[in-house]
């Protein structure tokens, strides 16, 4: 899937280039601002907010000179659901309706710098560095009846939580379509680190216990792709 976004998004570019080949197109001068989405055609779900919807992230750049970058992509999603696990009862029934909620939310950012090339007047080919930080929190409820045949809550935070460090190597190319609109696709090295949140669950009676059982923090290095199109347009 992201060796067939990365080609979708050259064949749009060359599409581009080829119907308007004389025209001239402007880069970055010193002091220009850039602001870039990164969409996924190929989504099952786009209307979903988290980062795997239409829009996976957002970027912003600050030219200092016509060549170099300060660079700050962000993705920031939550999401809930809920579902009905006991239905209320009928007629004398005093059965109570349960259900079960859950919520999840996401920041990431990444700041860094970029090195960019001569080119051709629509081709911006660049290098570049960023850190990687961010951080996911999660949130269950899950209903029950006690002897009073009251609603009960138990509360579980961060079964699935984590924060997240690592930096990237990284290269890419901005293909200009018309002055100052870009598309583009981007690749590099990386490595993260990922420590989990301690399980903390809180019972509808007694002391909020937290456990750190299967928790081990991960090290992860390798290449990567960036599946996204970049759509970017400088101002």
């Amino acid at each position: 899937m992201q060796l067939k976004t990365t080609f979708l998004t050259l064949a749009l570019a060359a599409a581009a280039l080829s119907a308007s080949g004389q025209e001239k197109i402007f880069k970055p001068t010193t002091g220009a601002n850039n602001l870039e989405v990164q969409v996924n055609p190929f989504v099952n779900n786009p209307f979903q907010l988290s980062g795997s919807g239409l829009i996976s992230g957002i970027k912003y750049r600050k030219f200092t000179s016509p060549t170099a970058a300060l660079r700050l992509t962000a993705n920031l999603s939550y999401s809930r659901s809920s579902t009905i696990t006991q239905e209320a009862g009928t007629g004398g029934s005093t059965q109570k309706e349960l259900r079960d909620r859950s919520s999840a939310f996401n920041l990431t950012i990444r700041p860094g710098i970029e090195k960019h090339f001569a080119g051709t007047d629509r081709l911006s080919p660049y290098i570049g560095a960023e850190v990687l930080l961010g951080f996911n929190t999660t949130r269950q409820v899950e209903e029950s009846t006690d002897s009073g045949n009251s609603v009960v809550e138990t509360v579980t935070r961060n079964r699935n939580g984590f924060l997240l460090a690592g930096a990237n190597a990284l290269a890419g190319v901005d293909i200009y379509l018309i002055p100052n609109l870009y598309i583009g696709t981007e690749f590099g090295f990386g490595l993260a680190y990922t420590s989990p949140f301690a399980t903390k669950v809180k019972p509808p009676q007694g002391e909020e216990r937290e456990s750190k059982v299967d928790k081990d923090a991960s090290f992860s290095v390798g290449p990567y792709i960036q599946s996204a199109v970049r759509i970017g347009y400088i101002f």
